[in-house]
């Protein structure tokens, strides 16, 4: 579970932007609390279980989840990394000469799969790690596990376990230690390594959700499922869409070589449709041959149902791209219902939709707006910061007519081309 993240000097955002997902004790009492998750471990600490983020175009929106994306990605990849590879994480802003030389700073608070709260702090610069620093939560008191500054010995908290000396003396300035450390054997950094690992998945911009690696992701989670029940899942979602298909099935791609080799064995997704003569006479169809929409709910439709099912952090940008409003409602409101969201996943989003604002889809501390300075500089801000703001405000109205900020401010006038052919000029 994801509790709090911030970042600071990363591509339009200069200065510490925050994404938290405390509730706002300003509405907790007037607003229904199946949007609120509560780990058992943590009673005290409820988080919201969705988040939106909307904004205008270049605003900044998309770097706040990017951000997300290129901390997961350096845990991940953090030990094992070469000379030169921080620099594609390392992307400070670049509107003024400071900023340029200073490092990218990341925070994150979670909740772990051991059902520990960690807190997580690391600082980067195009070559090195500058500061690094895990602390735990075990009994809702905070315990140092280490720190690490450039230039300094890591320090090691004395409930860390394990050969540390071993690691920090082979430790290179560029690598991450809590990557290396969970992947050489210290047992207690497994559960947080694992949190940015395997459980928070984040989707930004180039990495389409229509992309083929996500889709045989799914079509081999399907078949590895003995009990059968994601297939049911997803061809009930499918099915209950109004896309007209009846159910998912899975094939494997034909192919001389690929029996061979267990492990690159690629399966391909049908859809099951209806005879117009006999309901019962099944005709399956590739997936490539359904419209776009239908293609963006299976892919989609399978990611957040494995998220559900598993109790992760999903980080996804534009979330409604190809979908109907309608659709994209559905898909949000799993998340708010404990009934089909018992491992409480989280959904963190960004999107253009306005109409998600109606109806009481979300609490005012679950939308958040990003808004592009004069500077150039991102600032998010949530929608419950905004002072004597009362429930029965139109969220979709005011937002469309910019009393939150984070709409375009479109010249009209300044839209005027030219396209007179050197004929007409003539003429």
């Amino acid at each position: 579970m994801l509790i709090e993240f911030s970042v600071s000097n990363f591509r339009s955002i200069k200065n510490e932007q925050v994404l938290s997902l405390l509730p706002s004790s300003r509405i907790r009492k007037v607003v229904p609390e199946n949007r609120l998750l509560t780990h058992k471990n943590y009673k005290n600490t409820e988080t919201l279980a969705s988040a939106v983020v909307f904004g205008a175009n270049a605003s900044g929106k998309s770097n706040l989840l990017r951000a997300l994306e290129a901390l997961a990605v350096m845990v991940q990849e953090g030990g094992d990394t070469v000379i030169g590879e921080g620099a594609k994480a390392y992307v400070p802003f670049r509107l003024d000469r400071l900023s340029r030389e200073l490092p990218t700073d990341f925070y994150i608070r979670f909740i772990a799969g051991d059902g520990v709260q960690y807190e997580y702090e690391m600082s980067r610069d195009i070559d090195q790690v500058t500061h690094e620093a895990l602390y735990s939560y075990p009994k809702a008191r905070k315990v140092k596990l280490f720190e690490r500054n450039q230039g300094e010995f890591i320090v090691f908290g004395q409930k860390l376990k394990g050969d540390k000396q071993s690691i920090a003396k082979h430790i290179l300035p560029y690598q991450l230690l809590l990557t290396k450390g969970a992947q050489l054997g210290l047992n207690q950094l497994m559960a947080p390594w694992s949190f940015f690992k395997n459980h928070l998945r984040a989707y930004i911009l180039y990495k389409s959700v229509y992309d083929d690696t996500l889709l045989q992701g799914i079509a081999k989670h399907i078949v590895s499922d003995e009990s059968g029940r994601f297939l049911r899942n997803l061809s009930r979602l499918v099915n209950h869409s109004d896309t007209g298909v009846k159910g998912i099935e899975v094939v494997q791609e034909d192919s001389e070589l690929m029996g061979l080799f267990e492990g690159r064995r690629r399966f391909k997704l049908k859809t099951i449709h209806s005879s117009e003569e006999n309901l019962e006479d099944k005709i399956a169809f590739d997936l490539k041959e359904e419209s776009i929409g239908t293609r963006k709910l299976v892919a989609l439709g399978g990611l957040i149902l494995r998220v559900l099912e598993a109790g992760d952090t999903l980080v996804i940008d534009e979330l409604d791209q190809s979908m109907h409003p309608h659709l994209t409602r559905a898909l949000i409101k799993l998340f708010h219902n404990p009934a089909t969201n018992p491992k409480r996943a989280q959904l963190i989003f960004s999107t253009h939709d306005a109409s998600l604002l109606n109806d009481d889809l979300f609490r005012f501390d679950q939308v958040f707006i990003s808004e592009r300075t004069e500077d150039g500089i991102t600032e998010i801000s949530s929608v419950s910061d905004i002072p004597h703001l009362k429930k029965e405000v139109p969220l979709e109205e005011w937002y469309l007519t910019g009393k939150f900020g984070g709409t375009p401010a479109i010249n009209q006038m300044g839209l005027e081309f030219d396209f007179k052919t050197n004929l007409e000029d003539e003429e």
